[in-house]
Parts: C-alpha cells; sequence; structure tokens
C-alpha cells in the first residue's frame, strides 16, 4: 500500500493505535480525522505528503513518531513539523506539560494546530513567527497565557475557544533613537492595547509635509490601523482586546503589511528609521522588503526624497548648529539631500543646521 486516502479512518472512534506501513507514501486529507482514543502515530522514512487535517479531533494523541530519515517531515517531542521545522504542522493533543515554547525556527503555526489541546496552560510564540493560521489554538480551553515575540499575521479566529480571560500579549522590542524607543504597528485582523509607557500617533503626509499626531483617547489599536509606538522602555507590550478604540484614526496615512511574505519594495516605500537626517521615514531600497505588522509611507512625488523626518517631536536635537563647515551629509527640511546647501536652514546629524 502506498496511499492512505483521503478520510479513510475518519471518525474511527474506537482505534487506539495505527501502524502506517513503510511503503506508503502519501496521508490523506482528514485521513485519521476525529479518531478520538488514537495515542500515538508513527509516520515512516517513505511519507512524502499528509494531508490538511489528517490528524485534526485525534484528542487522545500524546506523540507524533517521525522516522529520522524522512525527508519531508519530523518530529521533537512529539510535535509534528516539516522538515526543516518552519511550520508547526500539530501539537498532539494530550501530549504532557502545561507549558510549550514553539521552536525558534517556526514561522508558521499552520491551522488548527493546537486543536482541543486542553492540557495546555501557556504556549510562548518566538520572535521568528509571521503567520499563524485559522483556528490554530481552538478550544485549548485552559490556555490562560499566549505571549508572543513577535507580530505575525493572524487570523481573527486563531484563538477562538480558548480560556476566559486569557491574557494574549506580544512583546515587541523597539529601536531606541532621541532618547525613546520608536516601533510602528499593525494586526490586520484583532485589537491590541499598548502598555502604560507608550504613546501612539498617527500620520498625515501631505504633499512634502509629514504631521505626526498623538492619539490619547484610549491606548487602544483598532484591527487594519496602521500607527506609530514611542515609549519610554526597550519592549512595547501590546495586549489582546475585543473591544474598538475610541481614538480617531482619520487622516491617517501610514498603511500597514498585511501578508506574511512582508512588502517588497518598489522604490516609493518609506519606512521608520533613526538615519543621518534624525528619525523619521526613510526610503526603502527597491527590492528590500519590509516584514509583517510594521506599518510605512508611499510617496512617488517629485525629487530625490530620501526621507520624511518628524521635527522636534521625534528627538531630533533643536540645537542650531553654526555656520561652520560640516562634513555630514546634508538635507533640507523636505528629506532632500543637498550637496552644496545655499542660505537656509536644514538637518545635520539629527540636528538643524543654518547655512548663513
Amino acid at each position: 500500500m502506498t496511499t492512505i486516502g483521503e478520510y479513510a479512518f475518519n471518525r474511527c472512534s474506537n482505534l487506539e493505535t495505527a501502524t502506517v506501513g513503510n511503503s506508503v507514501t502519501t496521508i490523506g486529507t482528514n485521513a485519521f480525522a476525529s479518531c478520538s482514543k488514537l495515542g500515538s502515530i508513527n509516520i515512516p522514512a517513505s511519507v512524502m505528503t499528509i494531508g490538511a487535517s489528517a490528524f485534526q479531533g485525534c484528542n487522545a494523541l500524546t506523540s507524533f513518531d517521525v522516522d529520522a530519515n524522512n525527508n519531508f517531515y519530523a518530529s521533537e517531542g512529539g510535535v509534528l513539523f516539516n522538515k526543516d521545522k518552519t511550520i508547526l504542522i500539530q501539537y498532539p493533543a494530550s501530549k504532557s506539560g502545561s507549558t510549550y515554547t514553539i521552536p525558534a525556527s517556526v514561522t508558521t503555526i499552520n491551522s488548527y494546530a493546537f486543536y482541543y489541546s486542553t492540557g495546555l496552560t501557556e504556549v510562548t510564540i518566538p520572535a521568528s513567527v509571521t503567520a499563524i493560521g485559522s483556528y490554530a489554538f481552538r478550544y485549548c480551553s485552559n490556555l490562560g497565557t499566549v505571549t508572543l515575540l513577535s507580530n505575525p499575521y493572524i487570523t481573527g479566529d486563531a484563538f477562538t475557544g480558548i480560556k476566559s480571560g486569557a491574557t494574549i500579549a506580544m512583546n515587541l522590542t523597539a529601536n531606541a533613537a532621541g532618547g525613546a524607543y520608536w516601533l510602528t504597528f499593525y494586526n490586520q485582523n484583532l485589537y491590541f492595547q499598548a502598555d502604560e509607557n507608550t504613546q501612539i500617533f498617527k500620520a498625515a503626509l501631505s504633499d512634502d509635509k509629514l504631521t505626526l499626531t498623538e492619539l490619547t483617547a484610549d491606548k487602544k489599536v483598532n484591527a487594519a490601523k496602521a500607527v506609530i509606538l514611542k515609549s519610554t522602555a526597550s519592549t512595547i507590550t501590546m495586549t489582546l482586546v475585543t473591544s474598538n478604540s475610541s481614538n480617531d484614526f482619520n487622516g491617517n496615512s501610514l498603511k500597514g503589511v498585511a501578508t506574511a511574505v512582508g512588502k517588497t519594495s518598489d522604490g516609493t516605500t518609506y519606512v521608520l528609521n533613526n538615519g543621518t537626517g534624525g528619525v523619521g521615514f526613510y526610503r526603502l531600497a527597491t527590492g528590500k522588503t519590509l516584514g509583517v505588522g510594521k506599518a510605512y509611507l508611499t510617496y512617488d512625488g517629485a525629487g530625490a526624497r530620501e526621507f520624511f523626518g518628524f521635527g522636534e517631536t521625534t528627538g531630533i536635537d533643536a540645537t542650531l548648529v553654526n555656520s561652520e563647515k560640516v562634513n555630514s551629509e546634508v538635507y533640507d527640511l523636505q528629506g532632500r539631500r543637498v550637496s552644496q546647501p545655499t542660505k537656509g536652514l536644514y538637518i545635520v546629524n539629527g540636528k538643524k543646521y543654518i547655512k548663513k
């Protein structure tokens, strides 16, 4: 036998053990789904394809055992992964232990990956994760703490059915600049609330002028709203909430990256950075990619625009540099590099510079 077909053992509720033969190459979609007494299963080296939801609803599973010579799948601690462990395919619903830290190699958590894992109380998701699939933690009824170290794409139903009152929080590393810590934030489907150390800003780009406005009604960010975060701490905590923000997001020019693969710049994309002009939005080189969960601006106006500065709000030093010769790059107030500045006001190394 080379193939276990789709739904082959679906709802065989008294099946407790299953041995997959060494000639099997394909385990079909839902092949063992809802085999509620199936405790463990081996995946031989021959298996090349495991269909979607092949083991969904196998609530008694304690482990997957994948042959080390399999070129397509792997297991670690009884958890099923693809071979290079970038995709967490399924966590055994009855695996022993109440806490689990996902390996740092994982970038994707599959749909239904932790389905009915009622023994789990705490999960830590590493910074490498960029996507969490539909119903990934569905019916993890005792899961009270989920800590994310990244801001991935998360489907709106990923945490459906977890413990009532559970805390789902992102601990995000911000970038130091101008005496503060900065980060852009965007989540396509879910609402998050910033910690008490953090301010939230929207940004309006009109012609060549960028204006920041602090959102002060509350510390919440609605789904599909891109913002800038400014904090007094290097780690910004964003906690999942279910209610809407009262903040006014109208007039916001920021856009957000919603796909796990990120956004590739075509030369009109500007990203938050602390460059030679101080803190602001700098042009992202063509072909470079901005990761999921980040915010950006687009600008295709005339001129070799390199950045949009925030002004003094961002911590650009307001001290005026005298009219002596400078050796650093000079920018005008619109972020354009100037090779031979004439009389006027410029920015040099994040400071205002008057050319007399």
